[in-house]
């Protein structure tokens, strides 16, 4: 069964929807320059209601360490999604389980996230202004490779009505989801949500 991540999550009404739907994992962006930036505060206020199934994933850009693990310990963060220019070095010096956000586009950087030493490493697309949820679709095909010799989330424009097109083309461990589920730039559309999950746990 494909994993599910809902990334970019700003409120608890949007929280409480994505666990009455029991996906496996929820993103928390920890960039204040992202249109879809958590506080720490709500983030504590998420916790309560997030159950331990659910894995908590925080997403940073660029962030040093000593801040990542303030915020690792802090607000009982699972996992560690690390985007921007970060080298995977970093990575052996968290404590937390560790995603690596890359942005593939030939084959130098396919072998770069062969190579990474990272749990897992989520597939992205980007602009020259945003580092992720931008609605713009990754390069299947490039992800498709990478899919065969390691665990992946497929993020990148992701939507109800590619996303069954993105799984059987990629195969991928996981979908990562942000803009595709959305009526704004940090306001999920729950009706999206459902539909998307619902396309998703139909392929078995």
């Amino acid at each position: 069964m494909t994993k599910i991540k809902i990334c970019g999550l700003t409120n608890l009404t949007d929280v409480i929807a994505a666990v009455q739907l029991k996906v496996d994992y929820l993103g928390f962006i920890f960039y204040s320059e992202s249109p879809r930036f958590a506080t720490p505060e709500f983030v504590a206020k998420a916790n309560k209601v997030i159950p331990s199934n659910i894995k908590k994933v925080g997403v940073f850009v660029n962030a040093p360490k000593c801040v990542i693990s303030i915020y690792e310990q802090q607000l009982n963060l699972d996992i560690v999604q690390l985007h921007g220019d970060k080298d995977c070095a970093m990575i052996k010096n968290l404590s937390s389980i560790t995603w690596r956000a890359l942005h593939l586009t030939n084959e130098f950087e396919l072998q770069d996230a062969v190579n990474c030493s990272a749990e897992k490493i989520v597939v992205d697309s980007r602009t020259a202004t945003e580092f992720g949820g931008t609605g713009q679709v990754c390069d299947w095909q490039i992800a498709k490779k990478l899919s065969e010799k390691r665990d992946i989330l497929l993020a990148g424009g992701i939507n109800e009505n590619n996303v069954v097109e993105a799984i059987n083309t990629v195969q991928p461990f996981g979908i990562d989801v942000s803009s595709g589920v959305e009526s704004e730039p940090g306001k999920k559309d729950h009706q999206k949500m459902f539909n998307l999950v619902k396309k998703i746990r139909s392929l078995g």
